[in-house]
């Protein structure tokens, strides 16, 4: 209805307005958060992955993503890690009810590496996690120590490790992971 003092909007329609602007620019804030290289649109769907449901394009997915695991982690009978699957497919190698418990075992891992090893650069960490009798390991310290910015003989200081563990699922998984799903990862207790 349009009067002299302009055009009248219900509080309805008002409200279904600024409802949907504010999801979309919480969306936005969201995907946004430290993701300049997000290649991969559907990463919540990885996040969510339930083992025990059928899906039908799990084949065509990688291992490390399948297995919510996306930095490879061998499979150890000894290993009782948190968020591990009940039912196992795959004996070589962990799996995990979601990827943030797969984060959570890689950062387990690395602090593992620092703490009772003294492992603390990417190349010494490279070197014990992706040996050179199984891969082509100069090449993968090269790669991380590229895409993190962080010379491969640094110390890694503590709010390093998120952006290590990123860039070695992508190598590992071949998929980019927002920093904040990997944070969460580190958080479970």
């Amino acid at each position: 209805m349009e009067n002299n003092k302009g055009i009248y909007i219900g509080k309805n329609i008002l409200l279904l307005i600024s409802l949907s602007l504010n999801f979309f620019l919480m969306t936005m804030i969201y995907l946004s958060d430290d993701e300049k290289k997000l290649n991969n649109s559907d990463w919540f769907y990885f996040s969510i992955l339930d083992k025990d449901k059928n899906i039908s394009n799990v084949e065509v997915m990688s291992r490390g993503i399948r297995n919510n695991n996306p930095l490879n982690i061998r499979y150890s009978e000894s290993n009782k890690w948190l968020g591990e699957v009940k039912k196992k497919h795959d004996y070589d190698f962990e799996e995990f009810i979601s990827v943030e418990y797969g984060f959570r075992a890689a950062y387990k891992t690395l602090m593992t590496y620092r703490n009772k090893y003294n492992i603390k650069t990417i190349e010494k960490i490279i070197f014990r996690f992706s040996p050179p009798n199984e891969n082509d390991t100069e090449n993968i310290i090269e790669k991380i120590s590229t895409m993190s910015g962080i010379p491969r003989d640094k110390i890694i200081e503590n709010d390093e490790y998120p952006i290590i563990i990123k860039n070695m699922a992508i190598i590992e998984s071949g998929n980019s992971f927002p920093i904040k799903i990997i944070k969460k990862g580190i958080s479970i207790k």
